[in-house]
């Protein structure tokens, strides 16, 4: 409660600065704007009662998961017009500082002109912000198909022009039609890749969000197969269960339905995929989702999973969380490509050729894109996606949907 009774007040501050410019229009736009600012504490006081309330009301659905979002999109634009707002309070604080240390006259602080020119900005920030998410909402019904080739000492020679389709962070919750996921499933699937890997978080809270997408999901066809992991959504830690055995059911409900879907859900262990043309093979390795961060589940053994593993042998690596390629790098684990999720490159940032960068960066070292580690003369990778679905805010600004198509070659 006290973080809501700070927001409050944070929204009562800036709406007291905001309103000032409509001091001689208090008309239609005026009332339009008061409602539309507003309309996110509407709405989290209504959560709030609702979840006092005994009633059956189900916050893991589409529609709570779409109206949640844009709720955040208003309080993340009102955020960017506090940090102007705030920028102006610091210049009048020091400018009291130095009046009450030099023992001058403290009437020339307020500068009314100034101050009035700061709100503007501030609320220029506000609608900006607003219309770059909006931009980002329309975002999220593309993809991005993103081509890397990557170059092993020791890929078998029959695996040279391999074709791996890479995708994760699906979070089915945050898709608001069949119709926009099977876009992305025909180009999948027109790329003709030799193997799809999925890297974890398919739902966001419970398994019952794979039904209105499973006709859609099964469609998606490689010659040798389709394989993912779970990710930290996956095992329904986000909801409150009545008791332990909805929890138990839940993932017993989301195992089965992969089996519907013709996937092969790695937990902590791994397959041969073999060349038609002979009997070379590589290793695809899943573990169950593993994080450095205390926040999230610390749940696959990379020891049961490599159990039976050619240590030789060219080795691919499901691990949602990339963190667990720092830890595996740090002690000496030889893994020549591991492919992971989780971070959505937190959905917001620059993505050029010639300049990357997001928020997430300064919270996880290895955030998107490849990654390369040598040691001992061997080279290991990372790719991290930018997942295809969204969680919080249902905007993608710079990272859209993501769809990486990785070709291995022989250095």
């Amino acid at each position: 409660m006290w973080i809501f009774a700070i927001v409050f007040i944070a929204d009562f501050y800036l709406w007291s600065s905001l309103k000032k410019l409509f001091k001689t229009q208090r008309g239609f736009l005026y009332n339009a704007f008061k409602v539309f600012y507003w309309i996110p504490e509407f709405a989290v006081c209504l959560v709030l009662l609702l979840s006092l309330l005994p009633l059956n009301f189900d916050a893991q659905n589409t529609f709570s998961t779409v109206t949640l979002g844009l709720t955040l999109i208003i309080f993340i634009s009102k955020f960017s017009a506090l940090i102007v707002l705030f920028f102006e309070f610091l210049i009048r604080f020091f400018q009291w500082l130095f009046f009450v240390i030099s023992d001058k006259s403290i009437k020339t602080i307020y500068r009314p002109k100034r101050v009035l020119l700061m709100i503007k900005l501030s609320f220029i920030g506000f609608l900006a912000t607003i219309v770059l998410f909006v931009f980002g909402i329309f975002s999220t019904r593309t993809y991005n198909i993103e081509k890397i080739e990557i170059e092993f000492e020791n890929l078998p020679k029959s695996f040279e022009n391999f074709k791996i389709i890479h995708i994760s962070d699906l979070h089915l919750v945050s898709w608001t039609s069949a119709e926009l996921l099977d876009k992305s499933v025909k180009a999948i699937n027109k790329l003709e890749a030799d193997l799809i890997l999925i890297t974890g978080d398919l739902v966001s809270f419970k398994a019952n969000e794979i039904l209105p997408f499973l006709d859609v999901l099964s469609d998606l066809k490689a010659q040798y197969g389709v394989y993912n992991v779970l990710g930290n959504h996956d095992y329904g830690d986000y909801v409150k269960w009545n008791n332990w055995q909805e929890m138990v059911q839940n993932m017993e409900d989301f195992e089965s339905l992969n089996l519907q879907m013709g996937w092969n859900l790695l937990k902590d262990e791994n397959v041969r995929v073999f060349s038609p043309d002979s009997f070379e093979y590589i290793s695809i390795i899943g573990v169950e989702n593993w994080s450095k961060s205390r926040h999230f589940n610390h749940q696959g053994d990379i020891d049961v999973a490599l159990q039976g593993v050619d240590n030789e042998g060219f080795k691919i690596l499901l691990s949602h969380d990339p963190s667990h390629w720092e830890f595996l790098m740090e002690n000496n684990y030889d893994i020549d490509l591991t492919l992971s999720g989780h971070t959505h490159a937190m959905q917001f940032g620059a993505n050029f050729s010639f300049f990357k960068w997001s928020p997430v960066k300064y919270i996880s070292k290895h955030w998107h894109g490849l990654y390369l580690h040598s040691q001992n003369g061997k080279e290991n990778y990372l790719h991290v996606s930018a997942g295809m679905g969204c969680v919080g805010f249902v905007s993608r600004v710079g990272f859209p949907p993501e769809i990486s198509l990785i070709e291995l070659k022989i250095k």
